[in-house]
C-alpha cells in the first residue's frame, strides 16, 4: 500500500480531452517527429513513422485505443485498477506502451486529490471534537498552490484536484 488506504481518482479526463480525443495524428506531426528524432538519434530508423502513418490512413488520425476507468472523483481502495488501456487494432500493438508516458501524468491530480481528502478527514475529526458542526468544513483548507508549482497548467490541474474536496482556492489558472 501507500501512505493512505484509499486513492481519489481524478485527472484522467483532462489528459484524454487535451491529448487524445479526435484526430490527433496528422501528417505534419509525423513529419516533425521524424525530423526531430532523426536528428536526435542520428538516423531515421528509430521513429515508427509507418505506424503513425497507418493510424492516420486507417483511423483518420484517431488513436485506436479503448480506455476504461472508474468515474472521476471516485474514492478507491488501494491495490485496485483505476483505469485500463486497450489497443483496438492489432497492427498498433506498440501504441499502448507509447501512450503510457502521457497517461501516468494522472499521478499529480490524483496525489493532490488524495492528500486533500485525507486532510479533510483530519480537519473533520477535529471539528467534531471542537466545533458545534461541520458546516464550514468545505472552506477549512484553502488552496494557494499556484505559488509553488512549475507552470500555469500545473496550477490549474492541482487546483482542480483540490476542489474535489474543498471549495476555497486562490488558484485561478
Amino acid at each position: 500500500g501507500g501512505k493512505f488506504d484509499k486513492t481519489v481518482f481524478f485527472g484522467l479526463q483532462y489528459l484524454l480531452k487535451k491529448w487524445m480525443v479526435g484526430a490527433v495524428v496528422t501528417q505534419e506531426k509525423i513529419d516533425e517527429a521524424k525530423e526531430i528524432l532523426a536528428a536526435h538519434f542520428g538516423n531515421d530508423k528509430v521513429f515508427n513513422a509507418e505506424g503513425w502513418e497507418y493510424i492516420l490512413k486507417k483511423h483518420g488520425g484517431k488513436l485506436p485505443l479503448r480506455i476504461r476507468a472508474v468515474p472521476e472523483g471516485s474514492v478507491v481502495d488501494y491495490k485496485n485498477v483505476l483505469f485500463t488501456v486497450e489497443n483496438t487494432d492489432p497492427e498498433c500493438f506498440w501504441l499502448t506502451n507509447w501512450m503510457e508516458t502521457l497517461l501516468v501524468q494522472v499521478w499529480y491530480p490524483m496525489t493532490v486529490a488524495t492528500n486533500s481528502r485525507e486532510q479533510k478527514r483530519i480537519i473533520a475529526n477535529y471539528l467534531n471534537d471542537t466545533a458545534d458542526n461541520l458546516e464550514g468544513l468545505p472552506f477549512k483548507l484553502h488552496d494557494f498552490g499556484f505559488r509553488g508549482v512549475s507552470s500555469v497548467e500545473s496550477a490549474a490541474i492541482g487546483g482542480a484536484a483540490h476542489l474535489v474536496n474543498f471549495m476555497g482556492t486562490d488558484t485561478l489558472a
